[in-house]
C-alpha cells in the first residue's frame, strides 16, 4: 500500500511539480534529518508537558469536586494528545535517523510522520502546521533518489 502511495505521490510531487535545484537537494539531505530529530524531540517533549499539565487538572479536579470534571477534553483531542502526536514524533525521530544514513525506511517513515501530523493538523484546523507538512512531504519528494535500501 504504501509503494502505491509512493508513486501517487510521486508523481504529483515530483513531477508535477516545479523542482528544486541540486544544490538545494543537497543541502535537504545534509539537513532535513537533523531537523526532523529535533523537530521530533520538541514534539515529545511538548507532548510530556502538556500531558503533564493534563494530568495535574485531572488530580485537582477530581480532588476538589470528588468526580472527574474534564469537559474541555473530548475522546477525539485525547486519542490525538495520547496516540498521534506521539507516534508522529517518535516516528520522526526514527526516521531522521535513518535517513542519516540515507536509508529508504527512514525516508519512508519521514513520508508516514508527516502525513500523520498533516492529518493532525487538519483535523485541529492548524493552517500553519498543514503548510509545513506539506511542504516537507513535498520537499521528501524531492529528495527521495538520495536514498536507497
Amino acid at each position: 500500500m504504501m509503494t502505491k502511495l509512493e508513486d501517487i505521490l510521486g508523481t504529483l510531487l515530483h513531477d508535477k511539480m516545479p523542482r528544486i535545484s541540486n544544490n538545494l537537494k543537497s543541502i535537504a539531505v545534509r539537513f532535513l534529518p537533523w531537523i526532523i530529530i529535533f523537530l521530533g524531540v520538541i514534539g515529545l517533549i511538548s507532548i510530556t508537558l502538556v500531558l503533564g499539565i493534563f494530568s495535574t487538572a485531572a488530580a485537582v479536579a477530581v480532588s476538589t469536586t470528588g468526580t472527574m470534571t474534564m469537559h474541555f477534553l473530548t475522546s477525539y483531542d485525547l486519542i490525538l494528545l495520547y496516540v498521534l502526536s506521539p507516534l508522529s514524533s517518535i516516528l520522526a525521530i526514527l526516521s531522521g535517523y535513518w535517513m542519516l544514513n540515507q536509508q529508504l525506511r527512514g525516508w519512508r517513515l519521514a513520508l508516514l510522520s508527516s502525513m500523520l501530523g498533516f492529518i493532525i493538523h487538519v483535523l485541529h484546523i492548524n493552517i500553519l502546521g498543514i503548510a509545513l507538512n506539506l511542504f516537507f512531504i513535498y520537499l521528501l519528494f524531492q529528495i527521495r533518489e538520495y536514498y536507497h535500501n
